[in-house]
């Protein structure tokens, strides 16, 4: 029935209503939610509609690369998010003291984005980048006539149509918004239009990360107007809008105005640092307290596992897969300090030893001896460094195997890891040059006509 129901779709470019009847559950934002904006819509969609959708997904894979800005790393295979937070911060740090470019950094957050677009402007977009009728027809199919019902307390409650909006749930929905997202990259790069940073030959007007966006640009009256006019014609073509109050911006030092900017764009304007993709960013090197909510994020998972019947061996589960992977993405977006990396030590020794990150006891054997291999007499946890020292090593792999905006960033700036470090670079970049020194011998490359080695450094 399942492969009838495919091979039907694929001559007719139709699904039957009920196919497509969705349930939406809804997953509370925060820990004490109560407004209906508090909860996240997820779509629990039918069996039958996944294995079509996931299909079509498959397809659209392998050129979305191809077809999307490089601007966009949500979604688009062989890109990360973390690429998006290590070259803002070099772009903030860059400008940060520059007497020739004043500058702007916005960070816009979109209300209910995957929800409220508009499906018009998203077959609309497909056509312009070439998708073939069949396929457009397609999609079509899958996202128009939907229903749903809400899921209440374990029950489905109403039973009604929508007429805009992607389902979050959809294997299809991440590069369909992908695709729509991409139309306001053409319009940022527009330097016609709007100014943004240049440095050797590469200009920066934005990064993406699905629906999270952050704009670079020239912090003056003119720019900011013509940002707001970008703003309001894509929101107008795809219904998208801008929240905001939970926006926000960051000018460089000299920046004579901030106050009219700030009122132009109406962001908030903030002086130290913003949040992106859950990690702070600015143009200073990070300091302790950017790391609080790191620290609040871990002993939050420590304590409420202390009262939890775990054995000694759940706990060191528990520290592999859920605080390391944790701390694993702040590693890949930032340096973490070293009184930082102590106090997380400390309070995993105490949780894996005692199960309470509170206990005034002293543990017989060292952190050090712990996260050594099992066959040296450890558990087999990694350390710390070596997470750390393992990540910088595959950037680097990363920067020489594709290409991206951070990539193109980095060999125009520091032409090579192995290149010492200039005196005015960010903390990042001079531990990656550490590190690459120390691994040096372990790399291997292999000479291309568009690999960007140099001979005199990469050596």
């Amino acid at each position: 029935m399942v492969c009838k129901a495919v091979k039907t779709f694929d001559h007719n470019a139709y699904i039957p209503n009920a196919a497509k009847a969705t349930a939406i559950t809804l997953i509370p934002k925060t820990n004490h939610a109560e407004a209906i904006s508090d909860f996240r819509p997820i779509s629990l969609c039918n069996t039958t509609y996944k294995i079509i959708a996931k299909i079509l997904a498959a397809r659209m894979k392998p050129i979305m690369p191809l077809i999307i800005s490089g601007n966009q790393s949500g979604f688009i295979h062989k890109r990360i998010s973390t690429d998006n937070i290590i070259l803002a911060n070099e772009i903030l740090f860059h400008y940060r003291n520059s007497s020739k470019f004043k500058m702007l950094c916005a960070k816009l957050d979109i209300k209910k984005a995957f929800d409220s677009v508009s499906r018009e402007f998203l077959i609309a977009r497909m056509i312009q980048k070439g998708f073939p009728q069949p396929f457009i027809k397609w999609i079509n199919a899958c996202i128009n006539d939907v229903w749903f019902s809400v899921c209440i307390d374990g029950a489905l409650h109403g039973f009604f149509p929508s007429s805009t909006g992607l389902r979050q749930g959809c294997p299809l929905s991440p590069y369909l918004f992908c695709i729509i997202m991409d139309a306001f990259s053409c319009l940022l790069d527009n330097d016609a239009i709007f100014e943004a940073p240049m440095v050797e030959g590469f200009r920066l007007s934005h990064l993406m990360y699905a629906d999270d966006l952050l704009i670079f640009g020239k912090a003056d009256i003119h720019n900011c107007e013509n940002l707001c006019q970008l703003i309001e014609t894509f929101s107008m073509a795809t219904s998208l809008e801008i929240n905001y109050g939970k926006s926000s911006l960051l000018l460089s030092k000299n920046c004579q105005n901030p106050n009219v900017i700030s009122s132009i764009l109406k962001i908030p304007c903030t002086s130290t640092s913003i949040a992106y993709l859950g990690i702070p960013i600015s143009p200073n090197n990070p300091k302790l307290p950017d790391f609080s909510k790191l620290m609040e994020t871990i002993t939050h998972k420590l304590f409420g596992w202390k009262a939890k019947a775990l054995s000694f061996a759940g706990r060191l589960q528990f520290l592999r897969f859920t605080i390391w992977k944790t701390i694993a993405y702040w590693i890949r977006g930032s340096i973490i300090p070293k009184t930082i990396t102590k106090q997380i030590e400390k309070q995993c020794a105490k949780f894996l030893y005692f199960g309470d990150t509170t206990a005034r006891k002293m543990h017989l054997i060292s952190w050090k001896n712990t996260c050594k291999p099992k066959v040296y007499g450890g558990l087999g946890l990694p350390s710390l460094h070596s997470v750390q020292f393992s990540f910088h090593c595959s950037l680097i792999k990363r920067l020489y195997n594709y290409s991206s905006p951070l990539s193109i960033w980095v060999f125009h700036t520091y032409v090579s890891p192995w290149k010492p470090p200039p005196v005015k670079s960010t903390t990042f970049w001079k531990k990656v040059s550490t590190v690459a020194h120390v691994a040096k011998d372990k790399f291997l490359f292999i000479p291309t006509s568009m690999a960007p080695i140099s001979l005199y450094w990469d050596h």
